[in-house]
């Protein structure tokens, strides 16, 4: 039975201090007392907040280049990746170092496939070894004992199974299963406790947050990117979302904006010749230069020769009824 999910706005504000500027938030947390911590790019690193939105501390200050990836674990340590310096720390939550894997601004080069390479994310085993995502420079997923040894390392540039696009977050469950947010591959990947690939979720775009709920056979909170393409940037239905799915690949909940349907649409008229009329040779550089200056869920760009519409710019399924023009917007036909 698939679970059933409702979430409501809490309205939560953030009160801090003026003298505290909270920076681009790359990571976050919640400790055994539900308190907030927030990896950010700005002067105070760790800025730790309570559930209604007040300061309690802040650390971290002159440590890190980059930050990016937060965990806290079973532990109640507060696990920090940060792909500026090639580093995976570990901290108390109050801030003191226990431990650091990676030399800071060393890496081994590019696609090397060893650890790190600007790595993103870590999560810990049921036996507290560390798990790290390195995804900016590397295809890989690497595994550490307690004391950063280095025990293991899978993964390869590609779009097979066990193959990495950008992983970019990564869990794992009570009984050692591993998930992966393979970003640019568009996908979760599960692993076994060895590193074997199980399975895929699919049907999301560009995953780059990743949380499971407690158990076996978790359900999997999945924040998901809008495309930074030119060409399709403002498509609908690409995010950003927070979505919900089992490992089943449904869809069981997705938080998203609301989307305002279009009653009526602008179509923008450019004369074009084709080089051979019985052949598109669609000159797709003049058609990207009309609709990078459209919205696509108001307007559209039809292509015309001898006042007869060949099709339009982004559907190639505009029609002509009643004197009216239909082209198919946010997914509908509007006219």
């Amino acid at each position: 039975m698939k679970k059933k999910y409702k979430f409501k706005n809490d309205n939560f504000e953030l009160n801090l201090p003026s003298s505290i500027k909270l920076g681009d938030v790359a990571g976050i947390s919640l400790d055994e007392k539900d308190n907030i911590y927030l990896f950010n790019r700005g002067e105070n690193p760790i800025i730790v907040i309570n559930q209604k939105g007040e300061l309690i501390t802040t650390w971290g200050h002159g440590i890190f280049k980059n930050p990016h990836g937060a965990h806290i674990g079973h532990d109640q340590n507060i696990y920090l990746t940060d792909n500026g310096d090639h580093t995976l720390r570990k901290f108390t939550l109050d801030g003191k170092l226990l431990l650091q894997i990676g030399i800071p601004d060393t890496s081994p080069g590019f696609m090397s496939g060893k650890p790190f390479c600007r790595c993103t994310h870590s999560a810990l085993t049921p036996e507290g070894n560390i798990i790290v995502s390195d995804g900016y420079g590397n295809a890989s997923i690497h595994i550490f004992d307690q004391n950063g040894k280095h025990l293991k390392t899978w993964g390869n540039p590609g779009s097979l199974p066990g193959e990495f696009n950008l992983p970019h977050n990564v869990c794992c469950d009570e009984d050692g299963w591993i998930y992966v947010a393979d970003r640019e591959n568009s996908r979760i990947q599960i692993f076994n406790t060895d590193g074997k690939f199980e399975k895929q979720i699919t049907n999301m775009h560009r995953p780059s947050g990743l949380a499971i709920t407690p158990g076996s056979n978790p359900d999997l909170i999945i924040g998901e990117l809008a495309s930074y393409l030119d060409v399709n940037k403002n498509f609908p239905n690409l995010g950003p979302f927070v979505s919900i799915f089992n490992t089943k690949s449904d869809l069981l909940y997705r938080i998203r904006n609301k989307i305002k349907t279009q009653k009526n649409f602008n179509l923008n008229i450019i004369n074009y010749k084709r080089i051979k009329p019985e052949y598109k040779n669609l000159k797709y550089k003049i058609i990207l230069k009309h609709l990078s200056k459209l919205d696509p869920s108001k307007s559209d760009i039809a292509l015309v020769v001898n006042n007869k519409i060949l099709e339009s710019g982004t559907s190639n399924l505009l029609f002509v009824s009643k004197n009216k023009i239909y082209s198919p917007i946010n997914n509908f036909y509007k006219g």
